[in-house]
């Protein structure tokens, strides 16, 4: 057994399946143009039930992290109002993960679908 700084390619393998079950990954990819059009259709969906953002989300929001939604209860959500396909829900959700944390803040839910100042950058100093 030789000693080596390198990490063997069973070590890279591993950190990938780290990086894969944390839902971590080192670059997140997303199209702008694509989660505003989803955006728009669930705002329109919205609309048409007479129900708010915090209405949709709010039920499903974290217990112990008031405020926030995770991506699986998120992504569910979304799906079941029946306007987005499972690929434009899944772009959305990355398009509003801002920290690539999994959880989705419901203000920035709430600040995107009831004007047009919401962005995907993470504000800095404000997590």
């Amino acid at each position: 057994c030789t000693s080596s700084s390198e990490p063997s390619t069973g070590d890279l393998r591993f950190e990938k399946l780290v990086d894969l079950a944390s839902g971590s990954t080192r670059s997140k990819k997303y199209d702008s143009n694509l989660a505003r059009t989803a955006l728009s259709k669930v705002k329109l969906e919205l609309r048409k039930t007479g129900r708010t953002s915090a209405q949709l989300l709010g039920p499903v929001a974290q217990k112990g992290f008031t405020g926030y939604i995770n991506l699986r209860a998120f992504k569910l959500t979304i799906f079941t109002l029946g306007v987005l396909t499972q690929q434009q829900v899944n772009n959305l959700a990355k398009y509003m993960d801002r920290g690539n944390s999994g959880m989705i803040k419901i203000d920035d839910m709430r600040l995107a679908l009831e004007t047009d100042e919401y962005t995907p950058a993470t504000i800095k100093g404000k997590h």
